[in-house]
């Protein structure tokens, strides 16, 4: 407390009006901000969702274009036979694609080639687990153990055929 000259004693501190004013400031800014950061965040938001869906088209036409071991070995004679199955079939309900991000276990294979999906406990990104993007067909019979460990959202694709007719 502070004494005046006249022996009245005065509070120190802020006063009501000086509080509401500081807190109409601290609105305006923060009003200021969310209007410049607001669109930096939507627009980042587009683009990390546009280099996604890059990865996962990439990863489709990569999948498209290989024949990978064991049961694919006995249905296609070429990668070309298997694109255009998979693309006639893939309006049918088994013969849809999925594609997705999974937890994967580097260095462990499974028969077709694919790694292994990482159980949900393993915590540690790059060290214990890999993020892999990954193309099957729902009746893949490792899709669902994929599908435990995804990571990020799953779409399901249909694949059409372009025709070319002169010109």
């Amino acid at each position: 407390m502070i004494s005046s000259s006249k022996g009245k004693r005065r509070c120190s501190g802020f006063t009501l009006a000086e509080t509401v004013i500081a807190l109409g400031i601290l609105v305006v800014l923060i009003t200021g901000f969310m209007a410049v950061f607001a669109p930096a965040a939507r627009t980042i938001s587009k683009a990390l969702s546009a280099d996604e869906a890059s990865r996962l088209e990439a990863s489709l036409a990569d999948e498209l274009t290989r024949v990978r071991t064991g049961r694919e070995q006995d249905l296609y004679d070429s990668s070309f036979e298997k694109a255009f199955d998979w693309i006639i079939s893939s309006h049918e309900r088994n013969g849809a694609i999925v594609v997705y991000k999974y937890r994967a276990l580097p260095g462990r294979s499974r028969p077709d080639g694919t790694l292994e999906a990482a159980p949900r406990e393993l915590g540690i990104s790059g060290k214990d687990f890999i993020i892999k993007p990954m193309v099957r067909r729902l009746r893949d019979p490792y899709l669902q153990e994929d599908l435990e460990v995804v990571e990020g959202r799953a779409f399901f694709v249909k694949l059409n055929q372009m025709i070319f007719e002169g010109g």
